[in-house]
Order: C-alpha cells, then sequence, then structure tokens
C-alpha cells in the first residue's frame, strides 16, 4: 500500500482491488538481473495463490507454479495409435492432445531415431499425458525436459551421450562442505540390469468395448460416453485397438428399445449415434432425436453400444539381462520398461549401457553445490545452464578426477539481500564415447569408444 498503484488485495484473487489479470493459469516467469543483464530462470504458469490473511501481517501472498511438465502430469489426453511412427511423431501427437491451456509456450525436437510399430496404445480413460511421454522417452532411451523460457525439449540417446562438457568445477568453486554430493552406499549402483521389450501379438476383429448395462437417453439428450478396449476374454485386461469399424451399425453395435428390458418400441432410428476411437479408449455420443427416452439394449434386454476393431495384445515381453561381477556383490535394477519398444536386442543394448553408468560408483556424483557470488563465471553459469548439460567435476577427497555429469535438476534459493544459493541434481554422463560415423570425437575407434544403438 506504498503507492496508488498498488492496493491491499492486489494480489489476493478473490479481493476487490485484485489486480488486472492476475489469476490461475497466467505465465509466470522468473528473472535475474546480473551485470545488467537479465537471464530467463524459469517459466511456467501459476498454479495456488495463497494470501496471508491480517490486515496488519506480513502482506504477502504465497504462489506455486509449475512448468510444462506440471501441465502434462495434470492432463488426461485421448490421442489416436501411433502405427509405425518416430518417437518425436508420438511426443507431437500427446502435445497436440493437450488443452489449449496446457500447451508448452513452445517445442523443440531433436532427430528421430526410433520406428515404434504400435505406440500409445496404453493411455486409457484416466492416463495422464506425462504417462504417454515417460513411456515414449523411455522406449528410445531420450530425455525429455523444460528449458528455462517454458519450451518442451526432446534430445535422443545420440545427442545427450555425447554432450561435451560447458564447465568444469573444481573444488574450489563448490561449497566447503556440503559442495558435492557422491553416492555413500549401494543405493546407487546397479550391476545386474535388465530391460523388457513388448512386440504386440495382433488379433483379427473383435469387439473392443461395449456398455454392460443399459444406459438411458432422454428425449432430446445427448449421452457421451467413454470406454476402454479389453480383451473380450478377459474384460479386465486392458488392450490397445486399430483398424475400427466405423461408422457405427445399427442393429449391430447399437440398438434402442423403450424399456429397460427390451420390451416396447424399437427406437434406434430415432438415435443419432458417433464414435471417436482413439488408442486404448472410445468416445461414444449418443443423441435421442426421437419423443420417446430410449434404452440402449436389444430386444432381449442385452445392453448394446459396442466398437469392433483389431485388438493389440502384449502377450510376449521380451526381458534381456546384463551383469557384471563387482566387489559390492550383486545389485539387481528393477526392470526397465520399453513399452513401446518391439525389438529384444534394442532391450539388451539398453541393458548393457545403463549397468555401465552405474555399476562404478567412483564416476558418480549425485549434486553439485556452489555459492555463484563467489566469481562472475560461476554466476554466468548458474543464469544459464540448462537441464541435460554436461558438466565437469573434480574434488580430491572423493576421489572425482574430471568427471562428466549430466544436470538432470536445478534448484535455486534466493536470500535476504538477493544472494543466490544453487545446487545441480546430476546423474552419470555416458561412460564412453559412442562411435558415430564422421563425428571428429566419436568416429575415432579407441579403448572407449564402442557401438551405438
Amino acid at each position: 500500500e506504498s503507492g496508488s498503484s498498488r492496493l491491499q488485495g492486489w494480489y489476493s484473487p478473490n479481493h476487490a482491488n485484485v489486480r488486472t489479470g492476475w489469476t490461475f493459469g497466467i505465465a509466470i516467469r522468473v528473472v535475474v538481473t546480473y551485470a545488467s543483464t537479465d537471464y530467463v530462470v524459469w517459466t511456467g504458469r501459476l498454479r495456488t495463490i495463497d494470501p496471508i490473511p491480517g490486515q496488519y501481517g506480513p502482506q504477502r501472498v504465497r504462489c506455486v507454479a509449475h512448468d510444462c511438465m506440471g501441465d502434462l502430469a495434470e492432463s488426461e489426453v485421448n490421442v489416436a495409435i501411433q502405427i509405425d511412427k518416430t518417437e518425436v511423431e508420438c511426443l507431437q501427437a500427446i502435445v497436440a492432445a493437450l488443452p489449449t491451456a496446457s500447451q508448452p509456450v513452445a517445442t523443440d525436437y531433436d532427430t528421430a531415431l526410433e520406428l515404434f510399430p504400435y505406440a500409445l496404445d496404453n493411455l486409457s480413460t484416466g492416463v495422464l499425458a506425462l504417462t504417454g511421454v515417460i513411456d515414449v522417452i523411455d522406449s528410445c532411451q531420450g530425455r525429455a525436459f523444460p528449458r528455462a523460457d517454458g519450451t518442451f525439449t526432446y534430445i535422443n540417446r545420440h545427442t545427450w551421450s555425447t554432450a561435451v562438457s560447458d564447465f568444469s568445477f573444481t573444488e574450489t568453486m563448490l561449497d566447503r562442505e556440503d559442495g558435492i554430493e557422491v553416492p555413500s552406499d549401494l543405493s546407487s549402483a546397479w550391476n545386474d540390469v535388465s530391460a523388457t521389450a513388448h512386440p504386440k501379438t495382433v488379433s483379427g476383429t473383435i469387439v473392443l468395448c461395449g456398455i454392460t448395462g443399459a444406459v438411458y437417453v432422454a428425449p432430446g439428450e445427448t449421452v457421451v460416453i467413454f470406454l476402454d478396449y479389453t480383451d473380450p476374454n478377459n474384460r479386465d485386461r486392458l488392450i490397445g485397438g486399430k483398424t475400427f469399424t466405423t461408422p457405427l451399425v445399427e442393429d449391430t453395435d447399437y440398438d434402442a428399445r423403450a424399456n429397460a428390458d427390451g420390451s416396447g418400441s424399437d427406437l434406434s432410428a430415432n438415435l443419432s449415434v458417433s464414435i471417436s476411437p482413439f488408442a486404448a479408449t472410445a468416445k461414444f455420443t449418443v443423441t435421442n432425436n426421437g419423443a420417446t427416452g430410449a434404452y440402449l439394449v436389444t430386444g432381449a434386454g442385452t445392453p448394446l453400444l459396442q466398437l469392433r476393431g483389431i485388438g493389440l495384445y502384449d502377450n510376449a515381453p521380451d526381458t534381456r539381462r546384463s551383469t557384471s561381477t563387482q566387489p559390492y556383490g550383486s545389485r539387481k535394477l528393477p526392470a526397465i520398461d520399453l513399452r513401446y519398444q518391439a525389438d529384444g536386442a534394442f532391450a539388451g543394448d539398453v541393458a548393457a549401457f545403463v549397468r555401465s553408468r552405474y555399476e562404478n560408483m567412483a564416476d558418480q556424483a549425485d549434486a553439485l553445490r556452489f555459492d555463484p557470488q563467489r566469481s562472475a563465471a560461476l554466476m554466468v553459469e548458474a543464469l544459464t545452464v540448462e537441464i541435460g548439460d554436461c558438466k565437469t567435476v573434480s574434488e580430491t577427497m572423493t576421489g572425482l578426477a574430471a568427471v562428466d555429469v549430466l544436470v538432470q535438476g536445478i534448484e535455486m534459493e534466493v536470500t535476504k539481500g538477493d544472494y543466490l544459493r544453487v545446487r545441480y541434481v546430476t546423474a552419470p554422463a555416458t561412460p564412453f564415447r559412442f562411435w558415430q560415423w564422421g563425428i571428429v570425437g566419436s568416429s575415432e575407434w579407441g579403448e572407449r569408444t564402442v557401438y551405438a544403438f
């Protein structure tokens, strides 16, 4: 209340003095100014507005915002089955299906490496968009993350595994006591790794889904029904679907009677029935254009509103395993699920690669913490870092010597006096160079250069 432009309640969404445009869902940016230059360090949308009550209190409002990954974690999507599509096309399909208000501000997709025979066939009713993104990323071993400006970004496994470090941390740059976190037990060590591919079994034409009880549609009413695809021999088992029989056929795919037991007039001709089949769910829209209420049943009283098509079954998961002998014994990682990957050999490559990254704790760092006020170089590093960047770290007491790590998370805290504290959550970079034809640094065959997958 220091001036006429700022009144009590300016940031309280239900107050008469609320600032114009201040509401849930608006775009939020975190900007840090250093050496007269503005750096955008985070972009998202406002999700929580919690004014602290009390006219004579601190007069502050607690706010929480989340980025595009938060939108993916909150949004259900209905998408078409993806047949012979790349990981990029699958991600694009998921993002395109998001509600308009949940769309990322921009997207950036790396070159696709995979072609999935069938994908997104597990996105049934209630499954969130983030589940589909995770399954796509796992199946191709790429990375998806938000950049500081809010761009939803995908990089393929060749890009992240051949990333070159752009900054080197020495122990004099890190906080004295908690500047580096390395594995202190075996929870981050894995020398027994399995990965599972899922080649799909394709059925003939079956009834993918249908109502199990009489549905009433009042005169002039429109009823919308979502049904998941299931195995006709076990309706508790969810499946995917393709090659749907559309439009729906009267008396075969739907029927209607005046009474729930099937008696009374045949009213199916009064119905307008449309179907929107997705990868694992179908949306039925039924409108009763007649003057009499109708039950969706046959003359025998059997409920009838169904979709026929070809089913996709996960009948033969292919699990491959990679192990090594280590002084600490055997440490088994839960199987990596490559849900859309049909190639068992790919699963074997994934298992071997992950094992090589995590079997040796000597080359691991879980987190880096530093004070960017200590130098201009550290400050610029903190304000320009992005998830996915590669950094090099050396520290005497932990024994890390020029070890490359990947930034998986960025934590910033501003304390009194506009003092910035920064922590990177990190993961091991690839322990060797992939051999990629014609790329300097990756095509020279040597002890630390191996074939890529």
